[in-house]
């Protein structure tokens, strides 16, 4: 009985992550790991992740293959960049594995942020 997702280190109060939409770009705090985390369908075994500086993973910056884990956190993303990241299952019969089709996010790196109120 494993946790199904890596909620990591928290230095702040968090109840859960939001789950991420199709086609939305996130913004990620530049300064801070980035804790990539998904839910497998079915009964996969293993997993692939990229990620990548293009929607075209041309060049992956991470490129992992037979993964065991339903996470990954990365360290080494650039300031003011766009990334996409992709994962997929790869489930075994008989001795093979087959790996199930692209799942797809993005997220773009941005400098911390502090909201400021005053009350005067």
């Amino acid at each position: 009985d494993r946790p199904e997702s890596y909620r990591g280190v928290q230095t702040n109060m968090v109840v859960a992550s939001r789950t991420a939409e199709s086609n939305t770009v996130y913004t990620v705090n530049q300064d801070l790991p980035i804790s990539l985390a998904w839910s497998p369908k079915g009964f996969a075994h293993y997993f692939d992740l990229q990620v990548a500086d293009n929607d075209s993973f041309s060049s992956p910056v991470v490129d992992l293959t037979y993964r065991p884990d339903a996470f990954y956190v990365w360290s080494n993303a650039l300031p003011a960049m766009t990334y996409y990241w992709r994962v997929r299952s790869l489930i075994e019969s008989n001795g093979l594995y087959s790996a199930g089709g692209w799942s797809t996010g993005s997220f773009q790196t941005v400098p911390p942020a502090i909201a400021v109120s005053s009350f005067w």
